[in-house]
C-alpha cells in the first residue's frame, strides 16, 4: 500500500471534488445519493466526516452526523472506490473514524446496510458492530463505544 491521506471532509472540499465524490459513488446504483446530499446540512457533520486519498485522489470517505436523540454518531454513507477495495483502505478509514467519535465521547456508532451486502455485514461485524433492527431491504448495525 502506497502513501495515503486521512483527512476531515467540509463542505469546501466538497464543492471543489464533487466529481470525485460522486466517481467513488459510481459503483453503487442503490444509492440515491446526489450532489445536494453531499452539502446538506446535519449536525456533527463537518466534525465527523472523514475522507481518504491516495496519490492526491479521493479514493474513499464517510459521511456522518450526529444522532443526538441516541447520543451517537451516524453513518449515512461510507464507501470506497470499486478498484480500492479489500486493499484495507476501508479499514483505515473506519478505525480512525472510530478513534475520533471515541475521543467525542458518544456512545454509539450506527448505520444502515443494504441486507444483501453480505460482504459489508462481515466486513462490520469484524468491527464490533451488530444488527440492532431491521426494515424491508436494510439492516441497521451498532458498534457500542
Amino acid at each position: 500500500m502506497n502513501t495515503y491521506n486521512l483527512f476531515k471532509i467540509d463542505d469546501k472540499f466538497i464543492r471543489k471534488n464533487i466529481d470525485q465524490f460522486m466517481y467513488v459513488l459510481e459503483d453503487f446504483k442503490k444509492i440515491q445519493w446526489n450532489k445536494e446530499n453531499f452539502l446538506l446540512e446535519k449536525e456533527g457533520k463537518w466534525d465527523y466526516s472523514l475522507g481518504i486519498e491516495k496519490n492526491l485522489r479521493l479514493i474513499g470517505y464517510i459521511i456522518a452526523s450526529i444522532n443526538s436523540v441516541h447520543n451517537s454518531v451516524h453513518i449515512h454513507l461510507f464507501i470506497v472506490a470499486k478498484e480500492y477495495r479489500s486493499k484495507n483502505y476501508g479499514t483505515i478509514l473506519l478505525d480512525k473514524f472510530t478513534q475520533l467519535i471515541q475521543q467525542s465521547h458518544q456512545k454509539s456508532i450506527t448505520l444502515k446496510v443494504h441486507q444483501e451486502n453480505h460482504k459489508a455485514i462481515k466486513f462490520y461485524k469484524s468491527k464490533n458492530f451488530f444488527i440492532s433492527g431491521y426494515s424491508k431491504e436494510h439492516f441497521w448495525m451498532t458498534r457500542n463505544l
